[in-house]
């Protein structure tokens, strides 16, 4: 984890925010960040067609609070009438329960090999137009 520093993860966050095809939404709470997500069209064939939230973090000490609730949201709103996908790293339980909750479904599975180390991902899809946004958990 020590190397995922900002020098390391800075050059994504500036292309994502720059880009016309991609979103930035972030979580502010009395004035600090506590919460952001990432959209943009997928490049890797397990997603399909859909677009790719591509990192969806909220601060440890505000996490139950509503902020990924309000953060995926935001991202279904936005990507409207497409479908939604992640992927979510198989041994991370809690994300998986999260995302069923807010109407994800798993679907496939693939390796990726990431700039630093292997990990088993799981794509759980989420289909917007199915989505009624207001009935999600708070």
């Amino acid at each position: 984890m020590d190397t995922l520093d900002e020098a390391r993860r800075r050059p994504y966050w500036e292309g994502a925010i720059a880009s016309e095809t991609a979103r930035v939404i972030i979580a502010e709470v009395a004035g600090g960040l506590k919460g952001v997500i990432s959209i943009a069209p997928s490049e890797h064939p397990a997603f399909g067609a859909r677009m790719e939230i591509k990192h969806l973090y909220v601060a440890q000490d505000v996490q139950g609070q509503g902020i990924g609730v309000r953060l995926l949201q935001a991202a279904f709103e936005y990507c409207k009438p497409h479908a939604v996908a992640l992927a979510v790293v198989r041994q991370n339980d809690s994300a998986r329960r999260f995302y069923a909750r807010m109407g994800g479904v798993e679907t496939a599975g693939f390796v990726d090999p990431g700039p630093l180390w292997r990990s088993d991902n799981v794509v759980v899809v989420f289909d917007t137009l199915a989505l009624d946004t207001r009935s999600l958990p708070h």
